[in-house]
């Protein structure tokens, strides 16, 4: 008998895309790049590359998720396998991202500002996702640095207990 439900997949569960939303623990890295040498750019500061804690609440009406990057509001869109309920995309078409870039000893606020155009392919695994994503990141700071970013990149979540 298990080995039905195995070879059945997710059964019941995959009508019940609520069951990702939640807090997770997210850590993520850039295993490529474009340009090559990022100038100024502050790698450290966009959510894609570190640890961030992402909060993902599904939103029945349009399918998608309200996602919340340390505190930041970001509308993602989620897209099912044809294959694998547990495998996902979470698509950010156009992400707005700031980040606070001042350094100990600055004297005001330093920030980098970023349009971000984010693409995951998740697979969820209970308390656990993981997958591989792609992000275009139109960047500039405030100290007059700019620059384009193409960028891909692992990522790993932990779901919290709530």
């Amino acid at each position: 008998m298990t080995v039905l439900f195995a070879l059945l997949g997710c059964s019941n569960e995959c009508t019940d895309v609520d069951r990702i939303s939640g807090t997770y623990e997210v850590f993520s890295s850039v295993t490529s790049h474009a340009p090559d040498d990022v100038g100024d750019m502050p790698t450290y500061a966009p959510f894609y590359n570190g640890s961030s804690t992402w909060t993902m609440s599904y939103i029945p009406a349009s399918g998608n998720f309200n996602l919340l990057v340390d505190g930041q509001e970001l509308d993602a869109r989620y897209l099912a396998s044809d294959v694998n309920c547990n495998r996902f995309q979470l698509k950010v078409p156009n992400g707005d991202w700031t980040a606070d870039i001042s350094e100990l000893g600055d004297t005001g606020e330093h920030r980098s500002d970023h349009s971000i155009a984010f693409e995951a392919d998740l697979i969820w695994q209970g308390g656990e996702m993981s997958g591989h994503y792609t992000a275009t990141d139109d960047w500039s700071t405030t100290d007059g640095a700019s620059g384009t970013l193409e960028a891909q990149g692992t990522i790993s979540a932990t779901l919290l207990e709530e």
